[in-house]
């Protein structure tokens, strides 16, 4: 092994985590979608006072359902996402989608 070998070895690698797992720009932004949908819900559940609980409720499903959202499970769909944060604000979403996987979702 040569010594450049050797330095190298146990040296972690900066890399990001869409590099580590080799998503495409698209899947990124779909990651990164899911992520900022999760984070409004629970912002606007908090302002609004509102239990996991009360959320499932009044929107028609599961608590469990509620907590998988904010978590950012695929296992949730993208369009209850929406529905759940459109009925968490009447007034609209504004939902910006950049290159590089870049999105960002504000409740209005």
């Amino acid at each position: 092994m040569t010594k450049a070998k050797k330095a190298a070895v146990g040296k972690p690698r900066k890399t990001t985590v869409a590099e580590f797992l080799d998503l495409s720009p698209t899947e990124e932004a779909m990651v990164e979608l899911r992520v900022s949908l999760a984070e409004a819900v629970r912002a606007q559940r908090v302002a609004r006072g509102l239990t996991q609980a009360q959320l499932a409720k009044d929107v028609g499903t599961s608590q469990a359902q509620i907590a998988r959202l904010e978590n950012g499970s695929p296992k949730v769909s993208l369009d209850q996402a929406m529905r759940v944060l459109l009925e968490l604000s009447p007034k609209g979403i504004a939902l910006k989608v950049g290159g590089r996987g870049k999105a960002q979702v504000k409740a209005a």
